[in-house]
């Protein structure tokens, strides 16, 4: 069965839903930048690409529950860990700290639900930024290839079609090898 085509006006497409979605987009921004102005404060970590990538932070669900009873348990037999006392994060490096690994869990626990719900949202608009994308080169992409084949013979359509023209040839540019030395 074939997937039923919304109904969109030939010059751009539902204005009242694109009207609706251009203030439902400013107002996501708006609140957007309200969070990041309200967590500013509170320090949050901003690791690098590959400290991101190779990171040991990753707790899988309910293992939480686990770090806590190992910090418990080194509290309780301080002696046998006195060797993490320098990598705790705590103040004494002679004596083993485990309320900095304890607040960081904590910590932890209330950025959580947010990176989560941040991680749905992102992919849900990014997966309609690509959607919408696709929809625009349906038609772009081939009339790219009709303005090509015809632009060396049509002045005003080469003309017309400039910035396009230019932008593409930019690309191609860049992703062609080059070209051997003496050849």
């Amino acid at each position: 069965m074939a997937k039923a085509k919304k109904s969109v006006s030939k010059k751009g497409g539902n204005a009242a839903g694109e009207q609706g979605l251009e203030k439902a987009a400013a107002n996501v921004l708006a609140q957007l930048a309200a969070i990041r102005a309200t967590l500013e404060p509170h320090g949050l970590a901003a690791l690098t690409g590959d400290e991101r990538l190779h990171s040991n932070g990753r707790l899988r669900d309910g293992e939480d529950s686990a770090v806590v009873t190992i910090l418990d348990t080194v509290d309780g037999h301080p002696a046998h860990f006195q060797a993490l006392a320098g990598h705790d994060h705590g103040v004494d490096d002679a004596v083993v700290e485990t309320a900095p690994a304890r607040a960081a869990l904590a910590r932890r626990r209330l950025l959580a639900p947010i990176a989560a719900e941040l991680v749905a949202i992102g992919a849900r608009v990014s997966d309609d930024v690509l959607a919408s994308g696709a929809i625009a080169k349906d038609v772009s992409g081939p009339a790219y290839a009709i303005i090509r084949a015809n632009a060396k013979l049509d002045k005003k359509l080469r003309a017309s079609a400039s910035p396009a023209l230019d932008f593409y040839a930019k690309a191609a540019k860049r992703k062609a090898p080059a070209k051997p030395a003496g050849g």
